[in-house]
């Protein structure tokens, strides 16, 4: 039973950070543009809630180092995606 258990924890850690590697669709307004609330909760929020996010009160600097950590770690973001994300965060508008 134990090792039932232990077996079912790994392979859904497993499977959420798989969906972390993964290539996703860019989230867009309706203009085109990167919807940067929706890439938030698309990508950043299947590891860490919206609202330690919320909490972080980074400058644009600290944001820009701290995606370079997740990119390094393995989240997936094109060019426009992090400038979109980054422009977000350092304006301090997470969101719910």
């Amino acid at each position: 039973m134990r090792g039932t258990v232990l077996m079912l924890a790994v392979t859904v850690a497993a499977v959420g950070v798989v969906g972390c590697l993964l290539p996703q669709e860019t989230p867009l307004t309706p203009a085109g543009a990167v919807d940067a609330p929706a890439l938030l909760k698309q990508r950043c929020a299947i590891c860490h809630s919206l609202d330690r996010v919320n909490k972080a009160r980074f400058d644009r600097a600290q944001w820009e180092r701290t995606i370079a950590l997740m990119e390094r770690r393995g989240a997936r973001l094109n060019d426009a995606e992090r400038a979109a994300l980054i422009a977000q965060l350092a304006a301090g508008a997470a969101g719910p």
